[in-house]
């Protein structure tokens, strides 16, 4: 059993694809493709060679451009930020129901993308790593991985974390 992440392309399929979520799984149906086409997202997948030979995706995460004004950010970033910080959004991250619940994908899957932008950044400058948590669910998630609000309300549950500071969510295990 090898798992590998690799782009989303047609032959994957990932039209079986469920998470649980409606609003992640229609994005993924429907648009990951589209927007890799347009070249507004890059999507990737974990596969499996054992799991119906690796066509199969176990999770997703897609990643594209952004930036961030620096006045949206907590007093403590703004006084070391541009006024428009480069960021990498993490647009999207699911993980298939079946493979939910302790099984560590959901984990790898992130560490993946992280490490994805922080390759990126060096060749690519981006400040942040941003996600808009899609629930509170996906909120306690990110957050057991040093990401923080963007404002003491957190009305939208948009969360970022320093690109430079990244390197320690790699190094983590299973959060606690």
């Amino acid at each position: 059993m090898t798992r590998f992440f690799t782009r989303l392309t047609r032959e994957l399929r990932h039209s079986d694809f469920g998470c649980g979520n409606d609003e992640l799984d229609r994005w993924f149906h429907r648009i990951a493709m589209q927007a890799q086409g347009l070249h507004t997202a890059r999507t990737f997948v974990l596969v499996d060679d054992a799991v119906e030979g690796g066509s199969m995706p176990l999770a997703f995460y897609s990643l594209a451009a952004h930036s961030v004004i620096a006045a949206e950010l907590p007093e403590s970033e703004q006084k070391r930020m541009p006024i428009s910080v480069p960021a990498a959004l993490l647009a999207r991250l699911g993980v298939h129901r079946d493979w939910q619940g302790g099984k560590g994908i959901g984990p790898a899957t992130l560490r993946r993308a992280v490490r994805t932008v922080i390759d990126a950044n060096q060749n690519v400058a981006c400040g942040l790593m941003v996600v808009d948590a899609i629930d509170e669910r996906a909120e306690a998630f990110y957050r057991k991985f040093a990401f923080v609000s963007f404002d003491s309300e957190n009305r939208h549950r948009r969360l970022f974390a320093r690109v430079d500071e990244l390197e320690q969510v790699l190094a983590l295990g299973e959060p606690t």
